[in-house]
């Protein structure tokens, strides 16, 4: 969908929970059909994921970052990079 979190414009303890899962599967399952899936067919999950990622933790970066979130706007309107 177009909204930025679960809930609308602003996170939700859902959307916690959702990060919660997701990010396993993004971050620590390389290789794997879920991670597969989260970055190609649903990739505004992965986006999603990047989204509260780069909210809370701005200094949490991976040698093997994919930059194709690289193009995404922050919530203070500048572009966000890893």
């Amino acid at each position: 969908g177009d909204k930025k979190y679960i809930m609308g414009p602003k996170l939700s303890t859902l959307d916690a929970t959702v990060f919660g899962h997701l990010a396993q599967a993004m971050w620590t399952l390389p290789g794997t059909r879920p991670e597969r899936l989260i970055k190609g067919e649903l990739i505004n999950l992965a986006m999603y994921c990047e989204r509260i990622r780069r909210k809370f933790w701005p200094e949490w970066h991976h040698d093997d970052d994919n930059t194709i979130y690289e193009s995404e706007e922050s919530s203070e309107g500048s572009k966000t990079h890893t």
